[in-house]
């Protein structure tokens, strides 16, 4: 009850100290009309039924072409987060070792898998390369889920998705 008493003082003083709050003439405008009702400040451009139909059509050019990404880093830390690209879930399955490195044993994390997850509505095509290997090339359905093992030592690797044309 005392908490509620001290925040209610607390808001009480913060009200006073600032005081009210004046709207200059220029933030009032719309159209270079001046306006306090927010009924009457209509915006004068709507969307048309040709304006979605481009929009929708310039975005269709696009889903048909994959996207590829190079030189994406293989974590090297303990429970890294997943990646999303183009509605493919990356995500690592680490593990560790201990490497000695100057008379020293280090502990050491490496991706022991990695597990891509196709969030997409369609299939799509996912190929990663390290090291010059190919270590994942699948055809994923939608909601599919496959594992791959990058090659030992990798430190980057090139990730390429596409979709899949399913009507052939």
């Amino acid at each position: 009850m005392r908490i509620r008493i001290a925040l209610g003082f607390a808001c009480g003083a913060l009200a006073i100290a600032i005081g009210p709050v004046q709207f200059s003439k220029s933030s009032l405008t719309v159209d270079g009309k001046e306006s306090t009702d927010l009924i009457s400040a209509v915006a004068t451009h709507e969307i048309t039924h040709q304006d979605e139909e481009l929009s929708s059509s310039k975005l269709n050019k696009r889903v048909g072409r994959g996207i590829v990404i190079n030189d994406l880093q293989i974590p090297r830390r303990p429970n890294p987060e997943p990646v999303i690209f183009a509605g493919v879930t990356v995500s690592f399955i680490m593990a560790s070792r201990y490497v000695r490195v100057q008379g020293t044993n280090i502990l050491q994390y490496y991706v022991k898998n990695m597990s891509f997850y196709n969030q997409n509505a369609q299939r799509v095509a996912v190929e990663a390369v390290a090291n010059g290997i190919n270590f994942f090339s699948y055809h994923l359905s939608d909601q599919g889920v496959r594992v791959g093992k990058p090659p030992d030592g990798a430190a980057t690797f090139k990730l390429s998705i596409e979709p899949v044309d399913s009507e052939l």
